[in-house]
């Protein structure tokens, strides 16, 4: 094997790695929305619901919000994406094309160098 065809075996092994990674990682993110969905049985994406907070200040004045606003309630952009299979293909086709190119190059390069 020659030093030509090195770095671009180490660039592939490294993105396959990263590919390895990401979908290790959407599967665990897929595997605990499931969980979530399951443990929650009434909780939709649409619903909306009130929560009323008592604020520790001068006005003894109940603050109620939306759903939509409390950050313990409702999915939020980086959630809905990460739940879209759509962006996760993507990902996971872009990560596997770029790993793959890097093996492509490093069997040219070596085919080249013998």
């Amino acid at each position: 094997m020659s030093l030509s065809s090195t770095a671009p075996l180490l660039r592939g092994i490294g993105t396959t790695i990263i590919l390895i990674g990401a979908v290790i990682g959407f599967w665990m993110a897929r595997r605990d929305v499931h969980q979530d969905r399951i443990s929650t049985p009434g909780a939709t994406v649409g619903s909306v619901s009130t929560a009323t907070i008592i604020l520790p200040s001068a006005s003894p004045k109940p603050h109620t919000i939306g759903s939509s606003e409390a950050s313990s309630q409702g999915d939020s952009l980086v959630e809905e994406v990460a739940e879209n299979l759509t962006f996760e293909w993507l990902a996971l086709v872009g990560a596997a094309t770029v790993s793959s190119s890097f093996y492509v190059e490093w069997a040219a390069r070596r085919k080249k160098s013998a």
